[in-house]
Parts: structure tokens; C-alpha cells; sequence
């Protein structure tokens, strides 16, 4: 699948928010994780991979860590893999942020691509150093799912201002089965060249693309077909990016797919037949996504064909004649997909409800990810043609904490709430009809608060002369989703 940015996941906590579908959907949870999903999902056949990430309690103190710089507070980043019928596997983990040391500083990630029976991993590290300067590493391994992946190529570069614009804005590695497409040291080489090597038989191609001035970015690889987005190296220059399709066996062209006029093309995807799916834009940089259109070329007829639809997102996936694409500008409101024949269908309907950024699809199926109450993900996997996955409007309950019998200290009483996906409302104590007690208060994703109340005069006195009241704690809460619930526990308030 494609190559992406890794971060950690561990599965495990309570089902939260609820994704409903339709009577025929087929829409059915993979697995799940209690903790952030920072990339992907990826298909891997029949299975998924992504990364998430965690604090590590050895090295900071957890509970903080939201309120903390993610580039400052490490963190124990892990790329995981569900198949059905397996127990899960971790392919590859290590820490991440803090200081990277030294006098300067610096980023380090790492990037995956997974098929059915690879995996490819690229270590990149971009450091400054207040001797030496800007410097940018990268390290590219492959190899089979089962055993570590082999290197591939390492190449380091100073006051390479290029080498990071093409690490931090292109993928530059993708799997297709077992072949692997990769540019040849991205480092130094400057030619417009994509080596495609065959990890089982060892054979290996390198593609020049044309014109040799271009630049490219990004390819991606389905069936015997590799699809390279190429653009001019000046921003001035008159063409727009193009795509051009190959067969990488042979390195042969099968066909170019040209922007229609005063249009670039931004975003493709190519299926096994060697049919590309695009999404342009307008020649200019300050675009939005009403101005983005959908279409496809293929082999037999190399031309633009407009398709409904309205892509919003910087992901699209093609496979069996249909390209699935996101809605939404600033956060993922929706998955459809449109055939080329134009029927267009929603995939997956988010509403208020977070999901991952990032999603995969083929032929059968697509998978996401749809926040739960306690901040994890569930890892959703929706077949096509059988109806849509609608996230549930399910809100995230606040938690009374407090325990059977709740002390008061003089006329001030405590009382512990938790709002596992954030929060906002109020908290009264009530005796009977009679309220005792009454404060408003805000808690953060994952937060857990003491919430002081000062009890009225009236209810001091009335506790003082009884000893014991039995209390009921009332909530009245609104979640992130703009949902009001209501909670009351039974306790025992004394002196």
C-alpha cells in the first residue's frame, strides 16, 4: 500500500463510540486501540496495519502528556498488524520525540508501505547542528512480512533544502504484492528515475521518466502498472503535472494522462488494469475544494473523463472501476466512491464524529478509523455495494468517580469527574427536591478533575443536624459532539 509516516498502536479498552449501517451494510470492526492512531489504515490483504502512538511511563509521566508538545514528550511509536484469525503482530517499534540531542535539533520518523506479504520502512531524519548545518539521512528497508526487512539503500545530504521539500511532500517508496518502486537515492540523484524491484526474484528496473527536467512524485504500483505524477522543476514553466502510466516489467509507456487545459493534476491513483484515477486543480496554488474536480484515463481512451463528486482530502483509492475519496476541509466528514460509469455511493458518514485522516481501499472493500470515548480508534472495514457505515452519534459519558460515601470538609465538598473524550456542563447535589450544592465546570479529553462545591447555608446546617444525608450527584454535560446527557449517582454525604 502506500507509504506513510509511523506512529504506534497497541489494541486493547471498551467498544465506545457506537458506528451504526445500514440493514444490508456489511460494515464490521477489525480490531481496536485505546490509544492515538497517528497513521494509516493500510490494507495489507486480507489484513490492516497502522501506527498509533503512547507515552512510555519509563521515560515521562503519562498522565501530563496531553498538555505536552508532542516533539518534546517521548513517546513509544509502534507499527502493528491485524490479520483475521491471528494473533497481532508488531512489525517494527521505537521511541520517538524528546531531544534529539546535541547542540542543534532535529525530526526523526518513520514511514511504511505493506501488501500482502511485504513490508518497506523508511527512517528519514532531518537534524541541524550549529557546526556542521542542515543535514537529511534516509533509510530504506524491504524485505518479507515474516523476517526483517533488508536494506535497500541508505544516502545522507547537507543543506539539501530540495531533499527535504521532496522527503516532507512526497512519498518516495510504494509496495504493489511483492514489487517494490522506489527513487534511487533521493539524496543526490536529481534525474526523474523510479527504480521498480521484484523483492521475490530479485529483478530490478529503473524507469527514466520523461522529460528528464521533471521532477516526481508521488508513483504508485497495481498490477504489472506504475503510475508516476511528474511535474516542471520551475514554478513559472508552462506545462502542468501530468501522469504517465508504465508497464514496469518492461519499462515500456502505455500511455501519458494530460491535464485538461489551465488544470494540473494533484492527487492519482492507478488500478490493476492500468486505469488512473485523478483529482485537478487549478493551475494556480491558492485553490480550495470547491475548485478540485474527479476523472479517469485509461489505455484505451488516454483522455480526461469528468466524474461527479467533490474530493476534499489529499487520498484517493481506485480499484475494480471505482476511486473512493474524502469530504471535508479540515476534518473527514465522509468516504463515497463513483464508478466510471458516474454512480456515485457513500462509504462511511462521520458527521461530529472523528476519524483517522488517513484511509486504504481496493476492489472489495475500504477501512478507516472512527474515534471512541476513551480517545482510542476503532478500525472499520466496509465491504462495497453493501450499504454505508454511519458513525454513531453515541456521546461519550462523564464519570462520577466519587465514591458511595462523600465526606464534606466544612461547607466544601469534592467530587471527582472524568471526561474521557472532553466535556463541559454543570454538577449538583440534591436531596430530593432540595439542591444542596451546584458548580459549572470544563474537563479536557482524558482529563479527571476535582470539582469543588460549597454547599449552601441552609443545606450546612440541615447536614450538621442530620449527620448523613442521602444525596443523589446530578450531571448535566455536552460532549465534543454537541450531544446532551444527563447522570446521577446515589451517595451517602457526612461529616
Amino acid at each position: 500500500m502506500d507509504a506513510r509516516r509511523l506512529i504506534v498502536m497497541a489494541l486493547t479498552g471498551p467498544a465506545l463510540l457506537v458506528g451504526s449501517a445500514g440493514a444490508a451494510s456489511a460494515a464490521e470492526v477489525l480490531t481496536s486501540t485505546r490509544y492515538d492512531v497517528f497513521d494509516g489504515p493500510s490494507l495489507a490483504g486480507p489484513g490492516v496495519a497502522w501506527q498509533d502512538t503512547r507515552c512510555d511511563p519509563a521515560l515521562y509521566s503519562c498522565p501530563a502528556l496531553p498538555d505536552v508538545d508532542d516533539e518534546t514528550a517521548p513517546t513509544r511509536e509502534t507499527l502493528r498488524l491485524a490479520t483475521p484469525g491471528k494473533r497481532l503482530r508488531i512489525l517494527h517499534e521505537r521511541l520517538a520525540g524528546g531531544d534529539t540531542g546535541g547542540p542543534g535539533g532535529g525530526n526523526v520518523r518513520t514511514s511504511f508501505a505493506v501488501s500482502r506479504t511485504r513490508l518497506a520502512l523508511l527512517h528519514s531524519g532531518y537534524f541541524y547542528d550549529e557546526f556542521t548545518g542542515e543535514s537529511i539521512t534516509l533509510r530504506l528497508a524491504a524485505g518479507s512480512l515474516r523476517s526483517s526487512p533488508a536494506l535497500v539503500y541508505r544516502c545522507q545530504a547537507r543543506q539539501s533544502d530540495d531533499a527535504e521539500t521532496a522527503l516532507t511532500q512526497f512519498p518516495n517508496f510504494v509496495l504493489g504484492g511483492d514489487v517494490l518502486a522506489y527513487q534511487p537515492n533521493p539524496c543526490r540523484d536529481t534525474l526523474p528515475r523510479v527504480t521498480v524491484r521484484d523483492l521475490k526474484t530479485g529483478v530490478q528496473r529503473t524507469i527514466s521518466v520523461r522529460p528528464a527536467t521533471d521532477r516526481v512524485g508521488p508513483f504508485r504500483l497495481a498490477g504489472r502498472y506504475l503510475a508516476v505524477r511528474h511535474y516542471p522543476e520551475a514554478a513559472s514553466a508552462s506545462r502542468a503535472a501530468a501522469v504517465t502510466v508504465y508497464e514496469h516489467d518492461t519499462g515500456d509507456v502505455v500511455y501519458d494522462a494530460a491535464p485538461p487545459p489551465g488544470r494540473s493534476i494533484s492527487l492519482m491513483d492507478v488500478q490493476s488494469d492500468g486505469t488512473i484515477f485523478v483529482v485537478t486543480s487549478p493551475d494556480r496554488a491558492d485553490y480550495g475544494c470547491s475548485n478540485l474536480r474527479l476523472g479517469w484515463y485509461s489505455s484505451a481512451d488516454p483522455t480526461f473523463h469528468p466524474l461527479p463528486g467533490r474530493p476534499c482530502g489529499g487520498l484517493i483509492r481506485a480499484g475494480a472501476n471505482r476511486v473512493v475519496y474524502p469530504t471535508g476541509r479540515f476534518a473527514l466528514k465522509a468516504l463515497r466512491a463513483v464508478t466510471v460509469t458516474g454512480t456515485t455511493t457513500t462509504v462511511a458518514s462521520f458527521g461530529r464524529v472523528e476519524s483517522t485522516f488517513a484511509f486504504d481501499a481496493d476492489a472489495r472493500r475500504a477501512v478507516f478509523g472512527v474515534r471512541r470515548c476513551d480517545q482510542g480508534f476503532d478500525i472499520v472495514s466496509v465491504r462495497h455495494g453493501d450499504g454505508s457505515y454511519r458513525a454513531g452519534r453515541t456521546g461519550c459519558p462523564v464519570k462520577l468517580m466519587t465514591p458511595l460515601r462523600l465526606r464534606a470538609e466544612g461547607r466544601r465538598v469534592k467530587v471527582s469527574l472524568s471526561c474521557p473524550a472532553g466535556c463541559r456542563g454543570s454538577i449538583k447535589l440534591m436531596v430530593n427536591r432540595r439542591r444542596l450544592a451546584f458548580r459549572a465546570f470544563r474537563l479536557v479529553p482524558q482529563g479527571r478533575k476535582l470539582v469543588p462545591l460549597r454547599l449552601t447555608r441552609r443545606a450546612n446546617r440541615f447536614l450538621t443536624r442530620r449527620g448523613e444525608l442521602p444525596t443523589a450527584v446530578r450531571t448535566t454535560t455536552i460532549d465534543r459532539n454537541g450531544r446532551r446527557r444527563r447522570t446521577e449517582r446515589l451517595v451517602v454525604l457526612t461529616r
